[in-house]
């Protein structure tokens, strides 16, 4: 992860980390650190205990308490994808201006063909052997209710407006935009 990326994650992260202490109180926020920091044991080290630990930490929520904690999981996970994805457009923002193409995209695979003087005709009777059909899939993990959407797009757009200045005049519009996800349900 680079360093601008880190920064932004953390910049939105620990903004909604004081959204959910701010509209659910000390005890939810704590639960979610807690619960964070054992799953990123249990990923380096799956030992039953802290499965366990894990799972004790969970019983101790009241039903509004664990549905408050997992709408900040989910929402925490729309943040960092959101910044995985402006990431992504940076890259390749970077690769155009460099004209190189984005690594395994069209544009870079023909400039290694030309670098390696393969064949125009060549390339012309492979393109045409083969048999090429797009794939639409579609996952419901990946579905957003559209206020959902709404609100994760317009918090984008105001990350585009503070040109990498999280601290500036924008931040007060960045947490009015994570307070409306925080407020929106995620389901109708």
């Amino acid at each position: 992860m680079n360093e601008q990326l880190r920064q932004e994650v953390r910049f939105l992260t620990t903004r909604l980390g004081a959204m959910v202490r701010e509209q659910s109180g000390g005890k939810v926020f704590s639960a979610i650190e807690v619960l964070r920091n054992v799953a990123k044991q249990i990923r380096q080290s799956p030992d039953p205990p802290l499965v366990e630990a894990k799972e004790r930490a969970i019983q101790h929520l009241s039903p509004e308490e664990a549905a408050a904690v997992a709408h900040a999981f989910s929402l925490f996970f729309h943040l960092v994808n959101l910044c995985e994805e402006r990431e992504r457009v940076r890259r390749l923002h970077a690769h155009d201006r460099q004209g190189t193409g984005a690594p395994m995209s069209l544009r870079q695979t023909f400039s290694e063909l030309r670098r390696q003087e393969v064949p125009a005709i060549a390339i012309k009777k492979l393109i045409e052997s083969m048999h090429v059909e797009p794939v639409l899939t579609a996952h419901p993990t990946e579905a957003k209710r559209r206020s959902v959407l709404n609100h994760i797009l317009r918090l984008g757009k105001t990350l585009d407006a503070a040109c990498g200045d999280l601290s500036g005049p924008d931040a007060a519009d960045i947490d009015s935009w994570i307070e409306a996800l925080w407020l929106t349900d995620e389901v109708r």
